[in-house]
């Protein structure tokens, strides 16, 4: 049994959870990079930056959850299921 659950477990990180994780992280940094050069084209321009300041708030919080969460499934995966 803890074979099979073993084999399962593997599956679903290496199979589901890295890709998922891998695709979030590209986009999440994809768009806080959209994110901060807006920032620096309203803030030369001398528009409000208030709703800009919430997302990159926002794009950072969510770049950092992703990546704590992507560590902690492979640290996870690192463990023996012995």
């Amino acid at each position: 049994m803890n074979d099979n659950w073993s084999a399962v477990a593997n599956w679903i990180i290496t199979e589901i959870a890295n890709p998922v994780f891998g695709l979030l992280t590209v986009l999440s940094v994809i768009y806080f990079i959209i994110i901060v050069t807006q920032y620096f084209i309203g803030y030369k321009n001398g528009d409000d930056l208030s709703k800009l300041k919430s997302k990159l708030i926002w794009g950072l919080f969510g770049l950092v959850l992703i990546t704590s969460c992507w560590t902690i499934v492979n640290v996870l995966d690192g463990l023996s299921y012995k």
